[in-house]
């Protein structure tokens, strides 16, 4: 700080995780691929430093690199400036919604830090699939994640010389789509929430000012309190180059994604001997909701997730196929097509990996796709076995019993960023691959090729994905 910079402003912002999410501790154990970075007290946190790096980089999206040099400082070989912004790590909130700061030993009488001092508080198992429905090389992992509703509280302040503008745009940028922290956040994961906004600022100029700079409180706790609490703030109004996607779905019969391990059918997984656990579970998990103030942890039927990276994985294939079609590149007897991940829309639209190649430095994807919890599944189970086609009796070994959900409704929010940077072949190609999923041509989930996971509705899209009408046509 100079003596130009005599207004000092800071914000303690709590939010709250609509989906899963993780900040990576860089290491693995023996049988997960990716752990959580945790703090003293062995909860899950997020440092300060992930959470500047992504309000940087959303900041010179916006803003250039003039402007966020000039804010958040740089360092170029001899040359550099100081930082004017400076971020708190986000620590998570007890079950009576107040963060914890300092040591704390009292998790066996908080459910809510007892589920979060887990080694692996929620798990997920991932696969990646190639154009055949099967699995590809080394694309089966699985993920350490914290449990969707966590809610987290950080500091954020300034140093300035009386301009409001940048902090404002700093505040800004949490209500807007494209803030995401952590693991997998183009796969669904990271969404966060905004829930209080607490915002102070002082011109230490002025004795009191002065004054109440210097008593001013430490903690997070004691700036959230009730008189200086503003609502989240306003969503960005500069995001006309994004697209938000509303598909109003309903499944045709029974769906599963993934393998849980809750028995929804039955309040409890039974032990006895006279009833039988499914041997295919749809996907459920633990997750937490707030009420009055007071953290709920929610399972079974409360935690049924349809997750945003089982819609990627089936639009990823369907986007590459429309492409190539709108292209006019078909595979022949001769000839065979490279994989989606090379297809250029699939790179425009979904991103790729930075390569060997100095020129390829990698792309982010610009398609967002939010987890879903589903509200009051109806649950059924459903006998299936294999028939020898010779004896016509049922092969030792192959009955089996699956758990489905019934004829749900689901409501998919996407938002393609950057639309205007993606050409027009590719926006039209992703628009044929939406009203393939909500006209029951493209299957969600396990077990589509036996009729599970068609859904049937609408896509509604503002502005427009594409110029022209795209429903369904003589193309194909």
């Amino acid at each position: 700080m100079s003596r130009y910079e005599h207004i000092y402003e800071t914000a303690c912002v709590s939010i709250e995780a609509q989906t899963p999410h993780a900040v990576r501790a860089g290491r693995s154990d023996a049988t997960h691929d990716v752990l959580l970075a945790r703090d003293a007290n062995g909860l899950p946190y997020i440092p300060g430093t992930s959470l500047a790096g992504v309000l940087r980089h959303m900041y010179e999206d916006r803003f250039g690199v003039g402007k966020t040099r000039a804010l958040f400082g740089y360092v170029e070989g001899d040359q550099g400036a100081p930082s004017f912004i400076r971020v708190g790590s986000a620590f998570v909130h007890d079950c009576i919604n107040q963060p914890v700061e300092g040591l704390r030993r009292d998790f066996d009488e908080d459910p809510l830090l007892a589920l979060l001092t887990l080694e692996k508080p929620l798990v997920r198992q991932r696969v990646r699939l190639n154009a055949r429905g099967a699995a590809e090389h080394r694309g089966k992992f699985d993920v350490t994640l914290v449990p969707a509703g966590t809610r987290y509280s950080f500091l954020l302040s300034r140093y300035s010389n009386g301009g409001d503008e940048e902090f404002d745009a700093l505040l800004d940028m949490f209500s807007s789509p494209d803030f995401r922290l952590g693991h997998g956040t183009r796969s669904g994961g990271g969404a966060f929430d905004v829930k209080v906004i607490s915002r102070r600022r002082w011109d230490l100029t002025k004795d009191d000012d002065w004054t109440a700079f210097r008593d001013r409180p430490r903690t997070r706790a004691a700036l959230l309190v009730e008189d200086s609490k503003t609502g989240a703030p306003k969503a960005e109004k500069d995001q006309s180059t994004a697209i938000s996607i509303t598909l109003d779905l309903k499944a045709e019969a029974g769906w599963r994604v993934g393998g849980g391990e809750d028995v929804l059918t039955r309040s409890s997984t039974p032990t006895g001997d006279t009833e039988r656990v499914p041997d295919l579970l749809p996907q459920s998990e633990v997750c937490i909701q707030w009420v009055n103030e007071k953290a709920e942890i929610q399972h079974g039927l409360k935690g049924v997730v349809l997750p945003g990276s089982a819609v990627k994985g089936a639009l990823r294939h369907r986007l590459a196929f429309h492409y190539r079609r709108l292209k006019g590149e078909f595979a022949d007897d001769t000839e065979t097509l490279p994989p989606a991940e090379e297809c250029d829309a699939v790179r425009q639209i979904l991103g790729y990996a930075k390569e060997d190649d100095e020129s390829n430095p990698g792309q982010r994807g610009r398609l967002l796709i939010d987890d879903i919890y589903i509200k009051d599944p109806k649950p059924f189970t459903q006998m299936h076995n294999r028939i020898d086609r010779f004896t016509g009796g049922v092969i030792d070994g192959a009955l089996f019993e699956e758990e489905l959900l019934w004829q749900t409704p689901v409501k998919l929010k996407i938002t393609l960023l950057q639309a205007d940077s993606i050409d027009a072949d590719a926006r039209k190609a992703l628009r044929h691959a939406l009203d393939d999923l909500a006209e029951g041509r493209l299957p969600l989930g396990a077990s589509g090729s036996r009729g599970h996971g068609v859904f049937i509705g609408t896509v509604k899209c503002e502005p427009e994905l594409a110029p022209e009408k795209t429903g369904q046509t003589n193309e194909y």
